[in-house]
């Protein structure tokens, strides 16, 4: 279960879920939310009619409906959005840390005015970004100079919209860092059409590493997330989570790594 799969992000996960399960003969059935309780409903009741043996959590909530079924959390794991349930085995990477290693890097090439457009601020996710961002740049001394534009979205429509918003506020940053690789890809169409020069009056970092920032003029720099990875071993997790004959299995954290490309001027 995820958010949409219109994001570019979900695809690559959901091949590594594929390619774990099959071998084990089990099958996958993808259900986009789009952030529709009604979806999120229906497909929800497939663990309680037994269509479904256990599902895999991209939204980063349960829905309550499968908080009733009994034992559900043997049932479920949460892949990418953390889910604020300790009961709940889940495959992520150390957000907090990974945001913190994208500010830094900026602030090691002399960047004070870095902004930062974030996702929902009410996903653990990217609040957890958000307060990494807001702490290096306290470290820095830098405190007056945060800036945080959050969108419900982070797609490149999002990236262009929250970065003219930014702009127009007449406190143009000499680095942003966005929530997501489309975003980012966004937010640099909209500094352009401004007569804005990437990196020289102002550097991106994304977050994801989409096979699309390699190639983008100029190339995108980026937080690595191992996608693919991050699908196995979230399927991996659920399997063994399903097996009632052992102890319930330990949350899975993933590495990321920091990407640097042209977009950063690093």
């Amino acid at each position: 279960m995820l958010p949409s799969i219109a994001f570019t992000y979900f695809p690559e996960v959901v091949l590594g879920i594929e390619d774990y399960v099959q071998e084990h003969g089990f099958s996958v059935v993808v259900g986009s939310t789009r952030y529709d309780p009604v979806r999120e409903y229906a497909l929800a009741q497939q663990l309680l009619t037994g269509a479904a043996d256990g599902i895999i959590f991209m939204t980063g909530m349960i829905p309550e409906l499968v908080r009733t079924f009994p034992g559900f959390d043997r049932h479920v794991v949460g892949i990418s959005r953390t889910i604020l349930d300790k009961r709940i085995p889940q495959v992520n990477i150390d957000n907090y840390l990974a945001m913190k290693t994208a500010t830094e890097h900026l602030l090691r090439l002399g960047h004070k005015s870095i902004a930062h457009l974030a996702g929902n601020q009410k996903s653990p996710t990217f609040r957890a970004r958000a307060e990494a961002y807001q702490e290096s740049m306290g470290d820095a001394g830098l405190g007056g100079y945060i800036k945080i534009v959050a969108s419900d979205e982070y797609s490149i429509q999002a990236g262009t919209d929250k970065m003219n918003e930014l702009l127009k506020e007449g406190t143009r940053p000499t680095a942003v860092i966005c929530a997501g690789d489309d975003m980012a890809i966004g937010a640099m169409h909209a500094a352009r059409l401004r007569g804005l020069a990437i990196p020289r009056d102002v550097a991106f970092v994304g977050f994801d590493d989409q096979p699309f920032s390699a190639v983008w003029n100029p190339s995108l720099s980026t937080i690595q997330i191992p996608r693919r990875e991050m699908g196995m071993a979230g399927a991996r997790l659920l399997l063994a989570n399903m097996d009632l004959a052992n102890e319930k299995p330990e949350s899975i954290v993933l590495p990321h790594k920091l990407i640097v490309r042209e977009s950063c001027g690093g």
